[in-house]
């Protein structure tokens, strides 16, 4: 990684990349003297009854794992690689109930330090660029939504896609979980917190309609990453604009 060359100097972009979580986590290493596993179970998982997580390992067998599957014609099995080479980048396997308990205790002040919580929960301030509209602070995202904050993350990788949040005016978790890539639901907590919340919200936003015919419809065209392994195509035919997923 000290080879690489930079994408950019600190401070003027933002760009999500697992290296530096690959680095948190052999950072910890370094400063604890134990390994991430033994640091995270002693440190978090053992006091918060976590007991359906750890960090996973290609020689791992766990009671009901799901397997990750991916989707062409039909149904086959992802690449199933040794987790353990993500290390603080992502090895660790959990459930929806633990998530939660996560959650809670992140929330709750259980986790960190109250300096810590507001620190990892302001948007990260970028040169030229107001912290808003980054909308990420340390390892987490940050927007609103019809008027309340939700904070959370997604994760994925082959055959697998995770999303958890938290609505903190409404103390509301939402954690999703799917063993298919692409997924064939539609992965937004924003769409399960409406369900709940929906008379707490502010009002939603009105549309404004406008001459197609003084757009140029070709500055849209492209591919969008709408999410982990989703990819929207935009292709123009004359005055429209038309999307495959």
């Amino acid at each position: 990684i000290k080879r690489l060359p930079y994408d950019f100097n600190p401070g003027e972009k933002y760009l999500y990349n697992n290296s530096r979580y690959f680095l948190a986590g052999y950072i910890v290493e370094k400063v604890s003297g134990r390994s991430l596993y033994d640091y995270f179970k002693q440190t978090f998982f053992t006091p918060l009854k976590m007991t359906n997580t750890g960090m996973h390992t290609s020689k791992l067998r766990l009671t009901n794992e799901a397997r990750g599957y991916g989707k062409t014609d039909k149904y086959e099995p992802a690449l199933n690689w040794d987790m353990s080479w993500a290390a603080g980048a992502g090895a660790l396997y959990s459930t929806v109930d633990d998530l939660n308990k996560w959650n809670e205790a992140l929330f709750s002040g259980k986790v960190l330090s109250k300096e810590s919580v507001v620190a990892m929960f302001t948007p990260a301030k970028l040169k030229d660029q107001p912290a808003a509209d980054v909308g990420y602070g340390y390892g987490i995202g940050i927007n609103d939504f019809r008027g309340e904050k939700v904070i959370g993350h997604s994760g994925g990788l082959h055959g697998f896609v995770s999303q958890l949040a938290r609505f903190t005016d409404s103390k509301l978790n939402i954690v999703m979980l799917t063993n298919l890539l692409p997924v064939e639901v539609m992965l937004d907590p924003s769409a399960i917190g409406e369900i709940y919340l929906w008379q707490k919200l502010d009002s939603q936003q009105t549309y404004d309609v406008i001459d197609a015919a003084t757009l140029s419809m070709k500055d849209y065209e492209g591919d969008y990453e709408l999410a982990p392994g989703m990819k929207m195509e935009i292709r123009t035919d004359g005055s429209s604009l038309f999307a495959k997923l």
